[in-house]
């Protein structure tokens, strides 16, 4: 299903000439069922793989996964582009890579660190905060 979202969006972009193609145009025409479903079966996963998952924000998800370093859930939010590695926390203004970092389940713990940097992700706990006056 994201390959077909992606393929979708890629067809978007092309010229005109491109997207009236008998072969791609029943793409564009189901682009809208795709994100659909996909959205559908992204959340019904995530309530079987754990029922504590928040299932209408998805950066929150990412944040939560990182935190049990879960990385299933990590992969499927980041390679669907659902969610957003660098979203903070509007609470605690933390990253998913900040969780992951506080994260004490030390098995996957790297793993998930090394996937939220190889997709961008930056620590807002390494920024220095400007002293007051």
């Amino acid at each position: 299903m994201s390959f077909l979202e992606r393929y979708a969006q890629f067809i978007q972009s092309c010229p005109d000439y491109y997207k009236r193609d008998p072969r791609v145009a029943p793409v564009i025409a189901e682009s809208a069922s795709f994100s659909e479903k996909l959205d559908i079966l992204i959340k019904l996963f995530l309530q079987v793989k754990d029922s504590s998952y928040e299932r209408k924000d998805l950066n929150r998800t990412l944040r939560q996964a990182a935190a049990f370093s879960d990385i299933e859930v990590m992969k499927l939010l980041i390679g669907t582009n659902r969610a957003e590695v660098n979203a903070c926390s509007p609470k605690t203004q933390q990253t998913a890579l900040d969780f992951a970092l506080k994260s004490n389940e030390s098995s996957m713990k790297a793993s998930c660190i090394q996937l939220l940097t190889l997709n961008g992700a930056k620590s807002m706990q390494s920024k220095v905060l400007p002293r007051p006056f």
